[in-house]
């Protein structure tokens, strides 16, 4: 592959990561909305029912962007291109390891905010 094709195809892996995480922001911010404004008046059928649509659905674009990220750093590291003269595209652990991370860990709070929610409004 020339340097402009794998430029191009790290483009267009880049796009569909982003992409993936623009969903997940997008389905979290929702999901963080309905739970701070309608958490407290969901029945337990209900807020299981929104945690676990939440939970699956936020795992499957999370994971996804994590998928296109480390096809991105393969690409990258197998085809000499001008990405490896920046030092920040060099960090294969980083950017793997702090996409899954930050996409895992941001399940996890969101789900503990409804938690939390419903938890006060009990008490």
């Amino acid at each position: 592959m020339t340097e402009a094709e794998a430029i191009g195809a790290l483009n267009g892996m880049a796009d569909v990561a982003a992409s993936q995480v623009s969903i997940w922001a997008y389905i979290t911010f929702g999901y963080l909305t309905a739970s701070y404004f309608l958490g407290k008046n969901l029945s337990q059928f209900q807020c299981l029912a929104i945690s676990g649509l939440y939970s699956v659905v936020a795992l499957l674009f999370g994971s996804s962007a994590v998928i296109y990220v480390h096809a991105w750093q393969l690409t990258r590291i197998r085809e000499g291109t001008v990405f490896d003269e920046f030092w920040l595209s060099n960090s294969y652990h980083g950017y793997v390891g702090g996409t899954a991370f930050f996409l895992f860990a941001g399940t996890l709070i969101s789900l503990y905010f409804m938690y939390n929610v419903r938890k006060t409004a009990t008490t």
